[in-house]
């Protein structure tokens, strides 16, 4: 009897489905799903924030999020995404980024945020669910964005429609979960909101406006114009290694093969800080040798030329002097003590505000201790208890601090001074009563007797040992 044989044939099964997993995803973004709300909100503001500053415009920001519908919107007023950009994201073989190979103190460095963005909604959904989706309006046009199965090929496959929008100046970014996911975006609220407001901490010419789902909060801008190094600032050679200036000959060469061009070594030269004037790229193509060289003679068959590339740089970063930090952007001290002011925040950070205690209070003013060698009076503004003279034992600080501390009597409003002698076991106490606006109800409403807690003892011991120290 013959046995059937089976040939098996091989199959070739696309990975393009993998990275919009939610296992893949968690692995290139480096968050987890329930924080997936703050990735949105970070990767979508550093965009807007970007777009405004490339243009020269003071950013403003409108950041609203509905759990109705799962949705997380941003908009700016920028000069809007270009269509070519939105196509070139469905392409998830590649990636489309403008920082990728340039080495700069901008945001959004990896070139990955609007593609990771893009998946989440798929990633999301349950097995019977509707997977969410991307809105992008721009310059009259929406683009809505969906991913879908390619079934055979098992590939995901974008779903791209375009209508006509009322957005014509700036972009607006609109994410849709799917809903099963409406506990993540509220437990997220929390940290959500105080992300959205940090950023107008460490941009003062950002004005920000962050709505959940329908209560507003507006954070109005500092100044109208703030001094920092933008992305559309060439950049600095010193910013580069060997290992990064190879990445960026590398993207150049790759984008002249794709569009039939061939850059010299000297155009490339002007998109660096310093180098724009004849005379030091001069100087520069001496020292390696040329004039009329093109940037592709860097590749060999077998790779780059490591020792040229590292020979440019140098002669890059030799012809150029460096960055100072302040031309990078300060934020200023007057800018955070108004965001300090604005917060509610107490700006003489020396003392702390007066304490108020609950209760009547007697007219006369506090008692102030004897000022010893390390110590100073207090008052009801002043920082922690008086401090007395460094004392060599708990025993000794006990007296120190029966002698001269403040004790509240029983059922008043008011704080008792005890001078003690001691006289074997039993203490013969003088009192007098004065007023003490530091201590709390529990302070007054308890015992008169003589006896100090250990706790207090403990404390006092400590902040004296520290002040011997």
């Amino acid at each position: 009897m013959n046995a059937l044989v089976l040939k098996r044939q091989t199959f070739k099964t696309s990975r393009l489905l993998e990275f919009c997993s939610v296992r893949e995803l968690v692995n290139l973004i480096g968050h987890d799903v329930h924080d997936w709300p703050l990735v949105i909100l970070k990767e979508l503001t550093d965009n807007a924030l970007d777009a405004a500053e490339e243009a020269g415009i003071a950013p403003r920001i409108c950041v609203a999020v509905s759990t109705a519908d799962c949705s997380i919107t941003v908009t700016d007023n920028g000069p809007g995404l270009p269509a070519r950009t939105i196509t070139s994201l469905l392409d998830f073989s590649s990636r489309t980024s403008s920082k990728e190979a340039y080495v700069s103190p901008t945001r959004g460095q990896q070139g990955h945020a609007l593609s990771t963005v893009l998946p989440m909604p798929f990633a999301l959904a349950a097995a019977d669910e509707k997977p969410g989706r991307l809105v992008i309006e721009a310059r009259g046009i929406a683009h809505e964005i969906a991913l879908e199965i390619d079934s055979i090929r098992r590939v995901p496959k974008a779903r791209h429609d375009k209508s006509a929008s009322k957005v014509k100046n700036g972009t607006q970014f609109a994410v849709y979960w799917p809903l099963s996911t409406r506990q993540n975006l509220t437990d997220a609220k929390p940290r959500f909101l105080q992300i959205a407001a940090n950023y107008a901490w460490i941009n003062p010419h950002l004005s920000i406006d962050v709505e959940w789902d329908g209560a507003k909060h507006s954070i109005p801008a500092l100044v109208e114009t703030w001094d920092k190094w933008p992305p559309s600032y060439p950049t600095s050679a010193h910013w580069y290694d060997r290992d990064r200036m190879e990445r960026r000959i590398a993207a150049q060469i790759a984008y002249d093969q794709d569009h039939d061009e061939d850059t010299l070594v000297r155009e490339f030269l002007v998109e660096f800080r310093g180098l724009s004037g004849t005379a030091k790229q001069k100087t520069v193509l001496e020292k390696i040798g040329g004039a009329r060289m093109p940037l592709s003679s860097f590749y060999r068959r077998n790779g780059f030329d490591k020792a040229k590339i590292a020979a440019l740089l140098a002669a890059m970063q030799e012809a150029t002097n460096p960055v100072q930090p302040k031309q990078l952007g300060i934020i200023g001290k007057d800018n955070f003590r108004r965001r300090f002011e604005a917060a509610g925040g107490y700006i003489n950070t020396r003392s702390s505000p007066p304490r108020i205690t609950a209760g009547p209070v007697s007219s006369k003013p506090p008692l102030r201790h004897p000022k010893p060698s390390n110590a100073g009076a207090w008052s009801s503004a002043s920082i922690g208890p008086p401090r007395f003279p460094a004392t060599r034992s708990r025993r000794s600080a006990r007296a120190a601090i029966a002698s001269t501390a403040c004790w509240p009597t029983s059922g008043s409003n008011t704080t008792t001074r005890r001078s003690s002698r001691s006289t074997s076991r039993a203490r013969r106490c003088s009192t007098r009563t004065v007023a003490n606006p530091r201590w709390s109800s529990e302070e007054r409403g308890s015992s008169s007797a003589m006896k100090i807690p250990s706790t207090i003892v403990r404390r006092w011991w400590r902040d004296e040992q520290e002040a011997v120290a």
